[in-house]
């Protein structure tokens, strides 16, 4: 499990479990509204999942599936007006 206590606007960024062997789950605490941006990068640069979050405040919870992509290690990226957030996520 990888946790952060606060990351500006963004709280207690979960990503579990990791290592996964299939789905994953992430969730956040967004204390202002913004639009937010979640990305999925493979370790050749390849955007493998994406999602744009518009106007959002509050709590976020997503499962996504993993298990068509290689085993390998991937980087999660929460992209915020703050900037962004990276976090390794792998993928057993």
């Amino acid at each position: 499990m990888d946790q952060e206590d606060q990351e500006g606007t963004i709280l207690k960024v979960n990503i579990y479990p990791n290592p996964t062997r299939e789905r994953v789950n992430v969730q956040f605490k967004n204390l202002i509204v913004q639009n937010i941006k979640l990305n999925i990068i493979n370790i050749m640069g390849e955007l493998i999942f994406s999602e744009n979050i518009v106007g959002h405040i509050g709590d976020y919870n997503k499962n996504i599936d993993l298990k068509e992509n290689a085993k390998g290690i991937y980087l999660l990226e929460i992209e915020t007006n703050e900037g962004v957030i990276n976090k390794k996520l792998i993928l057993q």
